[in-house]
């Protein structure tokens, strides 16, 4: 993230990256297979996944705090700011392992990269939204 990069413009571009780093060309749901792998890694992790996994959710850890921070103040409790991480992932990473399911079910119906974007943009606003409402409290 750079310094002079409004708090908006930072967690929108958190946002963008997981759904690029979910969904894109390269992304973890870019085959099925790659998603099963995911998905065997998620509830029986090898070593060397668990480690990767554990570096990237630590950088993600601080961009986070950085982040979350800039919107409710440097006094932001650790446990605060991991639940405001774990919501942003969830709320991409659940529809990448349930595709299938959502397109079936109707919930997706347009093309993906229609989805990507409107994902990305939903999960921003709802983001926005609970840290102006939390800000108010």
């Amino acid at each position: 993230m750079k310094p002079e990069m409004t708090k908006e413009q930072k967690l929108r571009g958190m946002v963008e990256m997981l759904v690029s780093r979910f969904f894109g060309p390269d992304g973890l749901s870019s085959s099925k297979t790659r998603l099963k792998l995911v998905n065997r890694e998620m509830i029986e992790p090898t070593d060397v996944m668990e480690q990767t996994i554990i570096e990237k959710m630590l950088e993600f850890q601080r961009v986070g705090k950085e982040v979350f921070c800039g919107f409710l103040g440097e006094d932001l409790p650790a446990e605060k700011i991991h639940l405001l991480i774990i919501s942003l992932v969830g709320q991409c990473a659940y529809p990448m392992f349930s595709t299938e399911l959502l397109r079936k079910s109707g919930l997706i119906t347009g093309p993906m990269n229609e989805f990507c974007k409107d994902l990305t943009e939903h999960v921003y606003e709802f983001t926005i939204n609970a840290l102006e409402n939390m800000r108010s409290k």
